[in-house]
């Protein structure tokens, strides 16, 4: 690990990227508190959530397709630039449609950073190297993903938004720089130029997967339970927001104590990256600890997540929500990882990508649903009543997937897929 940092193109990377993804979970725990206060409806956080998910959903096979063809390192540099301006534009924009479309703009640069990203590590760093460069790189954005939802409360509760904003754009100003000093780097490997059209390539895509899951069961059960966790996922990220704004005391036992504004709230994603985190390197040890089958742990950990995360909503103490959201993490990482394996172990090689892509970007659809129908509902009922809902939803979800899990006969005694 220390050898890859002695590389000056890659170290130059390193902290680019570092700066630039704390500024992205600055951005996102900042924005979202930022669009509560100035238009003050869980319906419109709801519908500017969705609006910034819809990349994931159409954009996320387009970025690749250009990370391919074009020069990652000019496109990243691109991407942070143009990021940096419309961070600062959210000062100055009160209109809701400008608003929704600067966030709309902002995750599509999203999108295409992350796609060039991923391709540039191997035009920086030997090849020998690749393993420790992605072992770092992954481990750097671990933490930030803890790290950066605190920062970002920190900064909301002690600044103003205009300067919260301003030191945001300065993160993505400094990827710029950085990468504009990376010199001499590895020629990347060429896209093929007569490749179909990116439209074409995209339904194709789909066609294909689609095709595949309608005669596979196993992956159908996964999808099932995937997809209602997803439904659940949108409820809990619009009502997070809207049930931090209310807490102004940790309330620790015997002890009450007074947090900034905006606190709560990165102390809630942060303490959820922290579960996630920990969950995903636990799920090897718990499931030779445990011996049940992948299918069964998937199962529990769907189930601790809605447990985990449900309650998080229902305590008027922050800390109880902590533990709550630090178990609903801890599962949420489990279900991941498990997930991800199922996928690999059940899918042919010639149809791996094609069915990772069509399954995340029907989550991020149906995620993408379960905002707009909760940001709707979280005004009416509140969102101690939406997030519970939601969590009994994937319990029915889960319960009915098990089901016909067994009654289709798709795994043996043993807990072996047929």
């Amino acid at each position: 690990m220390k050898e890859v940092l002695q590389n000056r193109r890659f170290l130059l990377y390193w902290l680019g990227q570092s700066i630039s993804g704390m500024g992205n979970w600055m951005t996102f725990v900042g924005l979202n508190l930022y669009v509560l206060q100035i238009f003050g409806s869980g319906k419109i956080l709801g519908m500017f959530l969705v609006v910034r998910m819809l990349p994931s959903v159409f954009f996320g096979s387009i970025g690749g397709y250009l990370a391919d063809k074009y020069d990652r390192k000019h496109m990243m540099m691109t991407c942070d630039l143009l990021r940096a301006l419309i961070v600062i534009s959210f000062i100055f924009i009160r209109d809701i449609y400008v608003f929704f479309l600067m966030g709309l703009l902002l995750s599509v640069l999203d999108k295409f950073f992350l796609s060039a990203r991923g391709a540039f590590i191997p035009q920086v760093v030997e090849r020998e190297r690749l393993l420790d460069a992605n072992s770092l790189n992954e481990t750097t954005t671990a933490t930030i993903t803890i790290l950066g939802p605190a920062l970002g409360a920190l900064l909301v509760g002690f600044l103003d938004y205009r300067t919260f904003f301003l030191i945001d754009s300065a993160t993505f100003a400094v990827s710029v720089l950085c990468l504009a000093l990376i010199r001499h780097i590895h020629e990347k490997r060429t896209g093929d130029k007569a490749r179909p059209g990116i439209i074409r390539e995209f339904v194709e895509e789909y066609r294909a997967a689609f095709a595949f899951l309608k005669g596979h069961r196993t992956l159908l059960f996964l999808m099932l339970l995937r997809f209602t966790d997803a439904f659940g996922s949108g409820a809990y990220n619009v009502a997070l927001p809207v049930f931090a704004a209310g807490c102004s005391r940790l309330g620790l036992p015997g002890l009450e104590v007074d947090i900034q504004k905006g606190a709560a709230y990165g102390l809630l994603v942060a303490v959820w990256a922290s579960g996630q985190l920990l969950g995903s390197l636990l799920t090897k040890k718990l499931a030779w600890l445990a011996r049940i089958s992948h299918e069964n742990l998937f199962s529990l950990s769907i189930l601790t997540m809605a447990i985990g995360m449900g309650l998080t909503f229902q305590s008027s103490w922050l800390w109880v929500s902590l533990v709550f959201i630090f178990m609903g993490g801890v599962g949420d990482g489990i279900s991941n990882v498990i997930f991800v394996n199922m996928l690999i172990r059940e899918s042919p090689e010639n149809m791996r990508g094609k069915l990772f892509g069509t399954l995340i970007s029907l989550i991020y659809t149906t995620v993408s649903a379960g905002m707009l129908v909760s940001g709707w509902l979280i005004d009416r009922l509140g969102a101690a009543a939406v997030t519970g809902g939601a969590s009994w939803l994937i319990l029915a979800g889960m319960g009915a997937g098990r089901y016909f899990f067994h009654r289709m006969g798709i795994t043996k005694k043993d807990g072996q897929t047929t």
